[in-house]
């Protein structure tokens, strides 16, 4: 299964006076980060602390590409402003946030908001233009645990569900059951499986062998 999450950062669509070219929004699709393996059914996978590293990475990747770059600052995946989409806070009506039901693939998707939208700690400045909820009825402000760990919303989609197509596609497909068979009898797999045998064997003899049954290393 494709384990992907979807994310759609809405925006204003503006043109400036010399009609200069605006980014209106971005679609980012993604893997899931490294998980636990799956050596049996009754195995519950989760989310590594690589994996968790891994998305949260991508996330900052983006921001950079389409929030950050607004204030002047470079980033490996280049600048594209989004403009008007919001800098430091997230917006759950700028956002939308999509990814399968397994528990491994929603954590993915929270390690790659904490990375696009990190903490934000308040101060008096800020507070008056934050949301509404952030300030109690005796006008003072109250943020968030953990230093201003912001509660991004993630939508969650299970096989039953019709959006679900949009982030696992190839899920009871069986068009990609066969596709992934007619692999195995290729020249390329034969060729693959004899130059990666030794290394296996080896890591099995020595790590698997009372964990897996030899054919499963």
């Amino acid at each position: 299964m494709l384990a992907l999450f979807l994310a759609i950062m809405a925006a204003t669509w503006l043109i400036n006076a010399d009609d200069t070219y605006q980014l209106h929004a971005a679609v980012v699709i993604s893997r899931t980060g490294e998980r636990t393996p799956e050596i049996d059914s009754s195995e519950v996978r989760q989310l590594t602390a690589l994996g968790a590293q891994q998305l949260y990475a991508a996330g900052e990747a983006f921001r950079g590409r389409y929030i950050n770059s607004l204030n002047g600052g470079s980033t490996a995946l280049g600048s594209a402003p989004i403009i008007n989409l919001s800098a430091n806070v997230v917006d759950n009506d700028q956002t939308y946030v999509l990814t399968p039901d397994e528990p491994w693939l929603v954590a993915s998707a929270q390690a790659f908001l904490q990375g696009l939208y990190p903490p934000f700690t308040l101060n008096r400045t800020a507070a008056v233009m934050l949301d509404p909820s952030y300030i109690l009825a005796n006008g003072t402000f109250m943020e968030y645990p953990l230093d201003g760990y912001q509660y991004a919303q993630v939508h969650t989609a299970s096989d039953l569900d019709l959006t679900s197509i949009w982030v696992q596609g190839s899920e009871d497909c069986l068009n990609t059951v066969l596709s992934g068979n007619e692999y195995y009898d290729t020249q390329e797999f034969a060729n693959t499986r004899a130059t990666a045998e030794l290394l296996y064997q080896a890591v099995g003899y020595s790590m698997l062998k009372d964990v897996l049954a030899q054919p499963q290393w």
